[in-house]
């Protein structure tokens, strides 16, 4: 899923209108769980569609949610929520990164509303080992 589809299907779930946010449901049904999870955990977290409705529209996705161990489906998803089951499933590292990117925009929001608004920008990105070091992580795991 890209930024702008993202973006998108965010827009139809907190849209008043229910043939939007079942359409943004079964986008979010459609994709890979594991490669878009930042995505469909985001897009939980900010749409307004209820439990009961991705119950109906995307039955799949809400279970493999569900079953994300320590996610409790029926709390309010927090970034710091998010951020657990990202770690705890070993999310694809780009699926991280879209995560520090969407947290980023949400805290220069916070910081330019407190007043600060010569605050340009607020970025987070993962610097990686290099090759040697990731093998010689794997190993102590």
């Amino acid at each position: 899923m890209t930024i702008e589809r993202f973006q998108n299907v965010v827009k139809m779930l907190e849209s008043p209108d229910n043939e939007n946010r079942i359409l943004a449901l079964s986008i979010l049904e459609e994709q890979d769980f594991v490669g878009n999870l930042a995505f469909i955990l985001l897009c939980k977290k900010h749409g307004h569609a209820g439990n009961e409705m991705w119950k109906a529209n995307a039955p799949i996705t809400f279970q493999k949610m569900a079953d994300i161990p320590g996610l409790d489906i029926e709390k309010q998803f927090t970034y710091k929520l998010i951020l657990e089951a990202l770690t705890k499933t070993k999310a694809p590292i780009p699926q991280i990164q879209f995560y520090l990117d969407e947290f980023s925009r949400y805290l220069l929001k916070q910081i330019q509303n407190l007043g600060y608004d010569f605050v340009e920008d607020v970025e987070m990105r993962l610097k990686i080992k290099d090759h040697d070091q990731i093998g010689e992580f794997s190993k102590g795991d």
